[in-house]
Parts: structure tokens; C-alpha cells; sequence
């Protein structure tokens, strides 16, 4: 049995939208696709220390608020 499948997801889904250049330049594609799967329901990050989960939570969150499906 598989415990982990990689998640593919297209550069189209997550835009970025309001992000400094500093960290739209440092956003890793693990983090887009964490951010990209957040949009699509409960979601656990659960990457290693220093790996960049808050930065991942943020994408996503404020992919939501872009996207209209999170008001708070």
C-alpha cells in the first residue's frame, strides 16, 4: 500500500495574486501544489520542520479570498 501520492497540480491553478515579488520568487512547487490542494477542501500539511507551512497556508488562504469561496 502507497502512504503518499504526489499531487500534480498545472501553474495555472495557483496565480498569486497580491504576493510581494519576494515571496512570489520563493514559493517552492510543493508549496503551490499544498496551497492548490487547500482550495479543495480539508486539507492537513503535514511537512517536515522548516519546510515552509506557514507560507503554504497563506498562499492558499489568500488564493481563497481571491477566489470569493472563504469570506473570513
Amino acid at each position: 500500500m502507497r502512504a503518499h501520492v504526489e499531487l500534480k497540480m498545472p501553474d495555472w491553478v495557483i496565480s498569486l495574486v497580491g504576493m510581494s515579488e519576494t515571496w512570489k520568487n520563493n514559493i517552492r512547487d510543493f508549496q503551490k501544489a499544498g496551497a492548490a490542494k487547500m482550495l479543495q477542501g480539508n486539507t492537513l500539511l503535514a511537512y517536515v520542520v522548516g519546510a515552509g507551512k506557514t507560507l503554504t497556508a497563506i498562499t492558499g488562504i489568500m488564493e481563497a479570498r481571491r477566489l470569493g469561496t472563504w469570506r473570513k
